[in-house]
């Protein structure tokens, strides 16, 4: 019976090892780095993948809110993990293989590499983190101290489009209509 028992383990330990490796997650090696989200993290989880223009090459390893000591202000951390090596030359060679993580970071970010939230599913909600290269968009860092490097933000192109509408409204509101309407009448 003992025998038994010992043959039903051997055999889930077995299966569990298979599948470890099986999925890559065993031996796959992440680089780790933050980023704070500006806005909303509705449909972003763990799990959730992290993009380069359209490639998976990681995934969100956690979600999560804290207090950024400005009063009662909230922000959203969002850990990702990309995969080493991810994105290569055409002759097979990681660019940056030997650099740290934050080194990495750094050169990217030198180089235009901005992190936003993308649409995965339109139906079903699901978001995720798409990586790629604006150098001409401004890069928000905030500057909270982790021990993973940070990927900055960028304004997406609604948070322009509503920049613009309210400089053309401020714009607007300052025309003295009034005097506008009263030289109209004179003329």
């Amino acid at each position: 019976r003992l025998v038994g028992l010992f043959m039903v383990a051997a055999v889930l330990l077995l299966l569990g090892g298979v599948l470890a490796i099986s999925s890559g997650g065993l031996f796959t090696q992440w680089r780790t780095w933050v980023v704070f989200l500006p806005g909303t993290a509705s449909g972003l989880k763990e799990g959730s993948p992290v993009t380069m223009r359209g490639v998976q090459i990681g995934q969100v390893k956690e979600v999560e809110l804290f207090f950024t000591g400005r009063g009662h202000q909230v922000g959203i951390m969002v850990v990702i993990q990309v995969r080493r090596g991810s994105i290569r030359t055409l002759d097979g060679v990681a660019r940056v293989a030997s650099l740290s993580d934050a080194e990495v970071v750094r050169q990217q970010v030198a180089e235009g590499l901005r992190a936003e939230v993308k649409s995965s599913s339109p139906i079903a909600g699901q978001k995720s983190i798409e990586l790629d290269f604006h150098p001409e968009r401004e890069a928000r860092f905030t500057g909270f101290q982790t021990p993973y490097p940070e990927v900055p933000t960028a304004p997406t192109g609604l948070e322009q489009l509503n920049e613009k509408v309210e400089e053309t409204l401020k714009k607007i509101s300052e025309i003295p209509i009034e005097e506008v309407v009263t030289q109209l009448r004179d003329t």
